[in-house]
């Protein structure tokens, strides 16, 4: 897939010698070892074939790739999110995350004073806001324990359409932070969603 570039190199002998011989700095003498790395004048010559006036058939298919990897792009949207909690429980949504609200991660909220060991679900609405659809896509666990749900499969998902999913999660004892990321196959794409729980 490249263009193949040549070189020779050549190492000339001691050019101080009165008498003109180099035969010293063959590679059978004792000091011609470094007197080739000292050498101050080296022969090289390079020779490359770039086509040059021609278009490189491997190219041209590079490019088309290119360009098709552009219009096919998997991409989400965080829609909504929504906790179904005890009552004593709450979750708020202010800026604590020291993340910023765009691309990088986006908030599922903060759960507080719930009871340890518990569970409880948590749906979110995902929209494909990408060109490609999902298939085979799951959401996974990507920091801390996941509450329980280190991954989920999502159903397919054309273009434009949304899904909601439903995550059964466990309620940490203590104070405890977990994100996730959508994966298909080894991809990853769009933000970390980050959730954390506190008992405070």
């Amino acid at each position: 897939f490249c263009d193949i570039f040549w070189a020779e190199f050549q190492v000339l002998g001691d050019e101080s010698s009165e008498d003109g011989d180099h035969s010293e700095s063959s590679c059978g003498s004792e000091s011609s070892y470094g007197d080739w790395i000292l050498a101050d004048s080296l022969d090289v010559k390079v020779m490359s074939d770039t086509n040059s006036g021609r278009s490189s058939p491997r190219k041209a298919d590079a490019d088309n790739v290119d360009q098709e990897l552009v219009s096919l792009k998997r991409s989400v949207l965080l829609s909504a999110t929504k906790h179904d909690l005890f009552d004593e429980c709450e979750v708020s949504h202010e800026k604590w995350c020291c993340y910023p609200e765009d691309e990088v991660a986006v908030s599922l909220g903060c759960l507080r004073n719930g009871p340890g060991g518990a569970i409880w679900c948590m749906s979110l609405e995902l929209q494909n806001n990408g060109t490609q659809a999902w298939d085979g896509t799951e959401i996974r666990c990507c920091y801390g324990s996941g509450f329980g749900c280190p991954t989920m499969k999502i159903p397919s998902v054309e273009a434009g359409e949304s899904v909601v999913i439903k995550m059964p999660l466990t309620i940490p004892i203590g104070c405890e932070q977990t994100a996730w990321v959508m994966c298909e196959g080894e991809e990853v794409f769009g933000p970390a969603m980050v959730l954390r729980a506190i008992d405070y």
